[in-house]
């Protein structure tokens, strides 16, 4: 099971940027994985796990530091995702807040306009063509 996951999904794709994302419990956190789902789904970036790099493993940690590009989509001012960035020795990174993009946490909707509006941020950081 764990070798499928070398030829797609996390660690996949080593030619496009890598999208870590908090996933937190709030509605930040999921418009946070949905927008880093979508990405990947749209083909201009490769979603990884966070947890994975927290945890030390192996394989996310080289397909981090292998990545053109590594981006995290923090939902709030915890910014969890960049604290495991920085712990785990990933200093270079993009991130985008969405806090600081007008969103609020208990009260943004997910919705389809959230998540686009989220991808049109990470894609504009990341200089590619949002889809």
């Amino acid at each position: 099971m764990a070798e499928d996951n070398k030829q797609s999904g996390c660690c996949s794709e080593v030619s496009k940027p890598i999208v870590l994302t908090c996933s937190g419990a709030s509605n930040l956190g999921r418009l946070a994985d949905l927008a880093a789902r979508k990405m990947t789904a749209d083909g201009i970036a490769r979603m990884s796990c966070l947890a994975g790099v927290a945890g030390g493993v192996d394989m996310m940690r080289q397909a981090v530091a292998a990545a053109p590009a590594v981006l995290v989509l923090d939902g709030c001012d915890y910014e969890c995702g960049r604290k495991v960035m920085e712990k785990a020795g990933f200093p270079n990174f993009h991130q985008v807040r969405l806090d600081r993009m007008g969103m609020k946490r208990g009260e943004t909707p997910v919705t389809g306009e959230n998540v686009h509006r989220v991808v049109g941020e990470a894609a504009r950081l990341l200089g590619i063509a949002a889809p």
